[in-house]
């Protein structure tokens, strides 16, 4: 993401935690047509992947260790711990 700047970097962010452009249009205060344009520039997207790809990358890593602390327990409780 270097290589955008803040308003374009706010909309990534805007865009991950959003359920729809619109939503991250509002949250990040860009107009519709803008974030459609950036989402069509080669820059932008594929600094917008590759944000989705670390939180992806961060969410099943803490899901993995969130199934290890559940089979830890479910381990326990069949033995009677």
């Amino acid at each position: 993401m270097a290589n955008l700047h803040s308003r374009q970097q706010k909309a990534i962010i805007a865009l991950l935690k959003c359920r729809s452009v619109a939503s991250a249009c509002k949250m990040s205060n860009v107009p519709r047509r803008t974030m459609e344009n950036w989402l069509r520039d080669g820059d932008f997207s594929k600094a917008l992947r590759e944000a989705r790809q670390r939180a992806f990358n961060v969410a099943l890593g803490r899901l993995c260790l969130a199934a290890n602390r559940a089979v830890s327990v479910l381990i326990d409780g069949m033995r009677g711990k």
